[in-house]
């Protein structure tokens, strides 16, 4: 879903820059040669990807996704180099003098629990982190810190063809909605727990691989003041943990005694050499529950959430709804049961097909009549239902003659109605795009949400109320002038809404 992810991004800001009805004839012919049998959203983005890329050869949704991928893959061996080294180090023991129980547990234990405060940041919500200030770019910081920006590095290596088209849509803002804000975070802090986990793995096995291999001792020093009783509390509180398990693991206060290192004097000449091998059950639990469990579960969390904000980014993030609505459009214009049938249907507009083919019709409409269009309430639904096949929530009216107020009101109404009901502003094609059409389309963005699918539907009117299709200038100018506001959930649709040519 990844590579989906990334190809929907890319193809939703490329065709933000081209006119809509070159856009609907490219899907038309893609989903008549497709024929998809599902509408459910994802499947149907999924097919349609899939149809692009077979004519787009630059999509970079699949070659990101490998290097994801090898990303994990050189981190998990870094990972594991890094950590063996690590334990190669601090265990380092030549007979001179013994291995410190206080540096194994200040890398091995310390260190990793400290590494979760900064990380513990970054995870925190962003309805929280907007009550402290500063605390966002402390966020974005640390996450520049982390091994999962690796990924920025090897993207260097890709050919031009398939980097520059995530580069614009970058550059372009494509890539800046709360959706994929969460996929980038938890796509990052998935290959770093990958990295700590195999950093623990290679620690754990160079220390096993000493224990077994090589007779090692372990003492503990501090330039401190030493207190046995002191530290005896201490690898109590550690060892709380694991006790019930491991009850070897948690060492005596004897041994604590026994095993006190001075620099000048050595240990006791009365303690028993055999004793200086008996921290080992407790030093490797100690970096077993400290140091792997933690990070194995931030794993399951990051990769649980990465599914689940992929998922919810490929069906909620802006311009997925205008997609969607195409598509839907699309497959009913282009799916008929018989040739005669989608020969009336392509007569009486495209989007008439057969009530009995597979994919059910787009979603509901709520009609805004702009600028006073003469045509009865009544007959607009009816034309609209007929020519769209959707079904029509209700008329409003605003701009032209209204008043503010009957406009502000249209407004909240049309934001209280079904998120899941688009919204279609009718207007004059031979009027150009005024400035309180535009201020109206962004207010009313600001209320309905980022996600909500606005249509702005330039028309022709004929005798007798009849609403008929712009002219072609008309709606290359109407065009241009809605997609100048980078919204990717606002579209316009000329009459009668299939993008027909």
């Amino acid at each position: 879903m990844l590579a989906d992810l990334i190809d929907l991004v890319v193809q939703i800001h490329r065709d933000g820059g081209q006119p809509d009805v070159a856009v609907h004839r490219r899907d038309r012919a893609l989903l008549a040669s497709l024929r998809p049998h599902t509408s459910e959203p994802r499947a149907l983005l999924a097919a349609w990807l899939d149809a692009l890329r077979r004519t787009e050869a630059d999509l970079p949704g699949r070659a990101l996704r490998a290097l994801y991928r090898l990303q994990i893959l050189l981190l998990v061996v870094l990972g594991l180099a890094a950590g063996g080294g690590a334990a190669a180090a601090v265990f380092r023991y030549d007979g001179s003098q013994p291995v410190n129980v206080v540096q194994v547990l200040a890398v091995f234990v310390g260190a990793q629990l400290l590494l979760l405060l900064p990380l513990g940041l970054v995870l925190l919500p962003r309805r929280l982190t907007r009550l402290v200030p500063g605390m966002i770019a402390v966020q974005e910081s640390l996450a520049w810190l982390s091994p999962g920006q690796l990924i920025r590095l090897l993207a260097r290596s890709l050919p031009e063809k398939i980097r520059q088209p995530l580069t614009r849509a970058a550059q372009a803002g494509s890539l800046q909605s709360r959706e994929l804000a969460r996929v980038r975070k938890w796509a990052i802090l998935f290959p770093a727990q990958a990295f700590a986990i195999a950093f623990n793995l290679g620690a754990l096995a160079a220390c096993l691989s000493l224990l077994t291999f090589s007779d090692l001792a372990f003492a503990w020093s501090t330039t401190l003041e030493p207190d046995p009783e002191r530290v005896h509390r201490l690898t109590g509180i550690l060892s709380s943990s694991f006790a019930g398990l491991v009850p070897a693991a948690v060492p005596s206060l004897d041994l604590i005694r026994d095993t006190l290192y001075y620099r000048q004097t050595g240990v006791s000449p009365l303690s028993d050499p055999s004793r200086f091998g008996e921290w080992w059950p407790f030093l490797v639990a100690s970096m077993i529950t400290y140091g792997l469990l933690p990070r194995l579960i931030l794993l399951a969390l990051a990769g649980g959430q990465l599914r689940r904000s992929l998922r919810s980014a490929f069906a909620e993030m802006p311009g997925v709804s205008v997609v969607l609505d195409r598509l839907t459009c699309e497959l009913v214009s282009t799916q008929a049961t018989s040739p005669e049938l989608g020969a009336r249907a392509s007569a009486a507009g495209p989007a008439l097909a057969s009530a009995a083919s597979a994919p059910p019709a787009p979603g509901e409409l709520t009609l805004v009549n702009w600028s006073g269009l003469e045509v009865p309430d009544e007959s607009f639904s009816r034309q609209c239902e007929a020519a769209w096949n959707r079904k029509v929530l209700g008329v409003r009216h605003a701009g032209g003659r209204s008043s503010i107020a009957a406009d502000e009101e249209a407004i909240a109404a049309l934001a209280a109605s079904p998120e899941s009901a688009g919204i279609a502003l009718l207007v004059k094609a031979w009027e150009p795009p005024v400035m309180e059409l535009l201020d109206f389309v962004g207010e009313l963005r600001r209320s309905a949400g980022p996600r909500r699918l606005i249509i702005v539907a330039p028309v022709a009117v004929q005798d007798a109320g009849r609403l008929a299709s712009p002219a072609p200038a008309d709606l290359a100018h109407w065009e241009k002038r809605i997609r100048d506001l980078r919204d990717p959930a606002l579209t316009v649709r000329g009459w009668p809404g299939g993008g027909a040519p």
